[in-house]
C-alpha cells in the first residue's frame, strides 16, 4: 500500500509500538502515543531520564508499527483461521528536542489529537510541566508503507492498493440533486403548459375527455405535486 494509506493507518492508531536498540544491542520496543505534523515528522513525550532517551543516545535509527480495524476472522471461501486489519510500518531517526518552542508546539500536537476538548488546560499544563517532560522528534528516512487484508462482500480476499477518489462534498451532491430536481419539475410543468394548449384548441364537447388528460398523474409522484401548484394545471382541469 502507498505511504498515504499508511499515515491514514499510522494517524487512526489509539498507539504506535516503537522500536529501539539498547546501548547492548538488544532491541526494546514500546507502545508509544504519537502525533504527526507533517509527511516526516512525528513526537511523542516521555519523562526527561529512562530507557528510550538510553536507546537513542545511542542509536537513534528506529522502527514504527501499527494496527488498526485488527478483527478475527473466519476466512468465507475455506474456513480458515485468519484476521481481517491494516497495518503500517516506517523507520525513522529519533532526537531529543532541546527548543522550548518547539517542544510546546509538539506537545499541543499531542494533546490536539488525544484530548482536543481539554486544550483549555493546555497553557497551565505547559507552564506547570514543560520543564519536566521530554519531548522526542522522529523524522522518517523514508516513506512509510502499509498492508491490509480485507474481503468484500462476495467473500473474495482484497489485497491489491485501494484506487483513492477526491471526497466530494455535501455541497456538491446537494447542488446537482438541486438542479436535478429543478430539471425534472420543468420538464413536468412544460408537459402541463402542452396539454394546455392542446385543451384550449379542443371543442367544447371535447372538453371531459381533456379534463380527464389532465388528470392523469404524471410520470415522476414528486413532480406531479409540484405541477398541481401551477396555475397551468388548474386552469386545465377546473
Amino acid at each position: 500500500m502507498d505511504a498515504a494509506f499508511a499515515f491514514e493507518v499510522l494517524d487512526k492508531a489509539p498507539y504506535v509500538t516503537v522500536s529501539f536498540t539498547r546501548p547492548d544491542g538488544s532491541p526494546y520496543g514500546v507502545p508509544l502515543s504519537l502525533a504527526r505534523t507533517d509527511e516526516k515528522t512525528f513526537y511523542f513525550h516521555c519523562a526527561p531520564e529512562g530507557e528510550k532517551l538510553d536507546c537513542i543516545a545511542a542509536n537513534p535509527m528506529v522502527a514504527l508499527s501499527a494496527v488498526t480495524r485488527c478483527t478475527p476472522t473466519v476466512g468465507p471461501k475455506d474456513g480458515s483461521f485468519t484476521l481481517q486489519y491494516k497495518s503500517a510500518m516506517a523507520i525513522g531517526r529519533a532526537e531529543l528536542v532541546k527548543d522550548n518552542p518547539e517542544k510546546i508546539m509538539a506537545l499541543r500536537a499531542i494533546c490536539q489529537r488525544f484530548l482536543p476538548s481539554h486544550m483549555a488546560a493546555f497553557d497551565a499544563a505547559i507552564e506547570r510541566s514543560l520543564d519536566r517532560t521530554a519531548v522526542v522528534k522522529i523524522t522518517l528516512t523514508e516513506p512509510p508503507t502499509g498492508k491490509r487484508k480485507q474481503y468484500d462482500k462476495s467473500g473474495e480476499e482484497s489485497n491489491c492498493d485501494l484506487v483513492r477518489f477526491p471526497m466530494v462534498s455535501e455541497t456538491l451532491v446537494t447542488s446537482v440533486f438541486s438542479t436535478y430536481c429543478k430539471l425534472i419539475l420543468q420538464f413536468q410543468l412544460f408537459s402541463v403548459y402542452l396539454r394546455l394548449e392542446e385543451s384550449e384548441n379542443k371543442s367544447e364537447n371535447n372538453r371531459f375527455s381533456s379534463r380527464s388528460f389532465a388528470k392523469m398523474p404524471l410520470h415522476n409522484p414528486g413532480a406531479d405535486i409540484f405541477a398541481k401548484r401551477s396555475p397551468y394545471y388548474h386552469k386545465i382541469i377546473r
